[in-house]
């Protein structure tokens, strides 16, 4: 097939932002003997190199927003096909719903739409069990589905590493915070269930800036817990108050701090053009909530960190998390605390790193 400028820009470079490895990258070279029979994963891509190219500038997103209409038409064509679901056509899902943010001007929204479409697919495709072999279901569904997760354990990822199931156990508990946000309701033996998932979680490889992001990923975890769950108190344990079986956040400053410093220090060990610096700003941005004006240069590290990475993957919620922690780093001075999940929801913004 004859290869365009943006499907040639994407496969060269535009692809590197959603892989760890880009000698052994699916969503390069691999992807062109699916494109002819795949619209959407076609147009998809391109809508991401042009963008991409322009660093998801409003003013030259024209071609870009473009392609992103022909792949939502393409998608609804795919999605009411009768026929039995190709791996490609949920692929292309993906990083339509990863993305949409990018091209918006305040990062406001998730693209649930895309990601309930997502599902639908991926559904579908589960009732044919010989695609649970195919390659680009493991693409799809690692870090979705728990029989995936569980088959994936000690063998390496394109996009997760090693640490599909970290990723998982993250996200569940991102949906556990998110209910005692909305709710106060606490679960202590839940959240101590958690707590011990994320304590005895070891990284089984020997590549030393995976286990940097993946113990990064894991303090990321124990310190949202932490914040917004407080400090689960074993239930056997006969010296815990019997009416109030977690501390509260309050109580758990001293621990977070130490989370939030050996997270940090695990991250600028790598270097700012290893390809897993477009993986660092989660948890980047979880841990430089804590440190204070007495940590000056802390904060301009983590400042430059976030200028690497959008340098490197060009997507500008990284500058908006610059604008965050800076509002964050403001706000105790006029002694008012909150954690960067609050304020996140207080400005109504959605952050979607790629």
């Amino acid at each position: 097939m004859m290869i365009g400028r943006l499907l040639h820009y994407w496969l060269e470079k535009g692809s590197r932002i959603m892989t760890l490895c880009p000698g052994n990258n699916p969503l390069s070279f691999p992807l062109l003997t699916h494109l002819t029979s795949n619209p959407s994963l076609l147009l998809n891509v391109q809508r991401l190199s042009a963008g991409q190219e322009h660093f998801f500038q409003a003013s030259s997103l024209t071609t870009c927003l473009q392609e992103g209409g022909l792949t939502i038409q393409a998608l609804r064509h795919e999605i009411t096909d009768p026929g039995p679901v190709k791996p490609p056509s949920v692929l292309a899902i993906f990083p339509q719903s990863v993305s949409w943010t990018w091209t918006e001007d305040h990062p406001d929204n998730y693209s649930k739409e895309h990601l309930l479409a997502g599902r639908t697919l991926l559904e579908r495709m589960l009732d044919d069990p010989e695609k649970r072999h195919d390659r680009w279901y493991n693409l799809c569904s690692a870090g979705t589905y728990f029989d995936t997760i569980q088959t994936s354990r000690g063998s390496s990822h394109p996009t997760v590493g090693f640490s599909a199931g970290l990723f998982y156990l993250i996200a569940c508990l991102g949906r556990r915070c998110w209910l005692v946000m909305e709710t106060g309701v606490k679960d202590p033996i839940l959240d101590a269930t958690f707590e011990g998932q994320l304590l005895t979680w070891e990284p089984e490889h020997d590549d030393q800036n995976l286990v940097h992001m993946s113990i990064g990923y894991r303090k990321h975890g124990l310190i949202m817990l932490y914040t917004i769950c407080g400090i689960p108190i074993p239930v056997s344990d006969p010296s815990s108050p019997a009416k109030d079986s977690v501390t509260g956040a309050e109580g758990s400053g001293p621990r977070i701090r130490g989370l939030t410093m050996g997270s940090l220090g695990r991250l600028f060990r790598t270097s700012v053009d290893a390809p897993y610096l477009s993986f660092h700003s989660t948890p980047l941005l979880t841990a430089a909530v804590e440190p204070t004006a007495e940590d000056a240069q802390l904060r301009i590290n983590v400042v430059g960190r976030f200028k690497a990475i959008y340098c490197t993957n060009r997507v500008a919620v990284n500058m908006w998390a610059i604008e965050l922690l800076q509002k964050l780093w403001d706000l105790p001075d006029c002694g008012v605390h909150v954690t960067w999940l609050e304020l996140l929801i207080s400005k109504e913004w959605t952050f979607t790193f790629a």
